[in-house]
């Protein structure tokens, strides 16, 4: 479906606490994983279907220091 995306559409970070959004499939296994050098992803959260169309988590423990990525399958 060339409507469908996958992205994150923002991260704030405040107070060694960091809170991402993204946008996502609805039905769809979605997996927010976070890496300090881009090598070795640990995952940190699971949204497990039914998913909203627009997420926003604030993992607990995510200094908002690395990067992130979500994976998503169906």
């Amino acid at each position: 479906n060339a409507a469908s995306t996958l992205r994150i559409t923002g991260i704030t970070a405040a107070s060694n606490a960091v809170t991402l959004t993204w946008i996502g499939g609805s039905n769809a296994w979605q997996v927010l994983e976070s890496s300090e050098s881009l090598s070795a992803w640990t995952g940190i959260y699971t949204n497990a279907p039914p998913t909203p169309l627009t997420n926003v988590v604030a993992p607990p423990g995510v200094a908002g220091n690395g990067y992130y990525r979500i994976r998503a399958w169906r």
